[in-house]
């Protein structure tokens, strides 16, 4: 315990942790720069039916040979994966999402190593009526049961 308020009174212990820190600070933006290809989606929210525009930042370095493809429900048994046809500028694809989900942006080069990958999330255009009816209908039935129950309880007392 001496040794411990020696370090933190000393100013050793604070002084390195500041000056990682600090260090840390200065080479993150560095780091993160280096990772080449970036994805930018245009808007922000998705909504099935409406058209996307997807940007590569980044793409020029990489070659003529970058393909974008979308992931749909990633890391689950229903995976389905399918390959998005380029714009009319190089680096910039137009996608119109089919169906509401998690989606996964994959870029990929020539051979098939992914350069950058954003996930986003899909939202239905509108209200899903079939959803409503079985969420009112499962509670119905879970406030009928309950009431059957405590109907039953308080009459046998």
């Amino acid at each position: 315990m001496r040794t411990a308020y020696w370090l933190l009174r000393d100013g050793s212990l604070r002084y390195w942790l500041l000056r990682y820190w600090l260090l840390t600070l200065l080479l993150l933006p560095i780091a993160v720069s280096a990772q080449g290809v970036e994805i930018r989606v245009e808007p922000d929210l998705l909504q099935v039916g409406e058209e996307v525009g997807i940007e590569l930042e980044g793409a020029d370095e990489e070659g003529p040979g970058v393909s974008l493809w979308v992931h749909h429900l990633p890391g689950s048994q229903l995976a389905r994966a399918s390959k998005v046809d380029p714009g009319a500028s190089p680096g910039r694809f137009d996608w119109q999402p089919a169906r509401a989900g998690l989606v996964r942006l994959e870029a990929q080069s020539q051979d098939g190593e992914v350069l950058a990958q954003r996930d986003l999330a899909v939202r239905f255009n509108g209200l899903p009526y079939l959803a409503l009816g079985v969420l009112l209908a499962a509670g119905g039935l879970l406030l009928a049961g309950a009431w059957t129950g405590f109907r039953g309880l308080f009459q046998s007392s």
